[in-house]
Parts: structure tokens; sequence; C-alpha cells
């Protein structure tokens, strides 16, 4: 978990979408790999593909960033403390905000009207 802790750490200082997309991977990486579960790291290894399109459409704004490590760092907390409530609460927390984000990011008009090409790639993968 000091591996978690120090990518987050580094989180703080995070200006773009790339370097926030490296903390957080490095982040679920360290909690995966902290569960010794060879199942639950070939799952997570499989969905990447689909949850980094995911995470591009919920956590591409600077506004939803510095939440999101926030989120994770309250996971992680409850992950050290040995509280497996908190650390659930603080999981499905962040889940349910990055739905949120992921729903608005398909309803403002920057991504309908700003994004044609972007839509219709989506668009494409999604069927």
């Amino acid at each position: 978990m000091c591996a978690a802790r120090s990518t987050l750490d580094a989180g703080a200082q995070t200006r773009s979408y790339q370097e926030f997309y490296e903390v957080t991977e490095g982040f679920d990486q360290a909690v995966v790999a902290a569960c010794r579960n060879p199942y639950l790291a070939r799952t997570v290894r499989d969905l990447r593909s689909e949850t980094v399109r995911l995470r591009h459409l919920s956590h591409g704004g600077p506004r939803r960033m510095l939440p999101s490590l926030e989120e994770h760092r309250a996971t992680l907390k409850a992950i050290v403390q040995g509280d497996a409530q908190a650390a659930e609460a603080a999981g499905r927390h962040h889940l349910a905000q990055t739905l949120r984000a992921f729903i608005d990011s398909l309803t403002t008009q920057d991504f309908v009207v700003g994004a044609d090409m972007q839509l219709d790639v989506a668009r494409r993968r999604l069927l």
C-alpha cells in the first residue's frame, strides 16, 4: 500500500489527463497487487480497454481529477486502517461520482456539439 500512497501523493501535482490516468492506474494496480488474487488481476486487466474509454469520458475535465484523487485517498486510508466497510463505502462513493461525471459528459453541449468526431467514434464502439 506504500506504492499506492506514493502514487496518490504524486497525483496531487497532476496537471494533465495523461498524468491523472497514470496516477490512478498506478493506484489501481497497487491495490490489485496487494489483493494477491490472480482472478481479480486477470479480470481487471481484461476490462482495462473498456474502462480506459469510460475513464476518459468521466475524468476528462480538470474539475473531476482532484476530487477523484481524494476519493482514491479515502479508499486507501480505509484499506490501510483495515476497515473493510469504510473501504467498500469509499469505493462505492468513487464509482457513483464517476458514473455521475460520465453521464454528465454525455449530456453536455460541449461533448455533443464540440466533439462530433469523438461522438461518432464512441457510438461505433458502443454498437
